[in-house]
């Protein structure tokens, strides 16, 4: 009951711990988050050294903490990739039509206005 009662009377403090230990702790943060791929930490650096730690689509050094990029039907983790073309591919929703239907758009109306 005073456990209750003291969280009741702090209630930020959960969260306040939680950010600090993601601080401490951002390896394990990461596992926890690549797991769901089914990639391991030492998978992702082989990745990151393979792409010459570049984004898979521009070539965009990283300077963030990369996207995962996968496959939705199958799962199947395609490489690594900034936030920029992470969102990119999901606005398109993996659809190379789309995406195709985008580069006509651009070569159509490339002369400056």
């Amino acid at each position: 009951m005073a456990n209750r009662e003291w969280r009741e009377k702090h209630p930020g403090y959960q969260q306040h711990y939680m950010r600090e230990w993601r601080k401490r702790n951002p390896n394990s943060v990461r596992e926890t988050s690549l797991k769901k791929y089914g990639l391991t930490l030492t998978q992702e650096k082989i990745l990151l050294s393979v792409q010459n730690n570049k984004c898979a689509i521009c070539s965009t050094e990283f300077i963030k903490t990369p996207c995962v990029d996968h496959d939705h039907k199958t799962g199947r983790v395609r490489g690594l990739i900034c936030s920029p073309c992470n969102k990119m591919i999901g606005f398109a929703k993996d659809s190379q039509h789309i995406l195709q239907c985008g580069i006509d758009y651009l070569k159509r109306n490339q002369e400056e206005i």
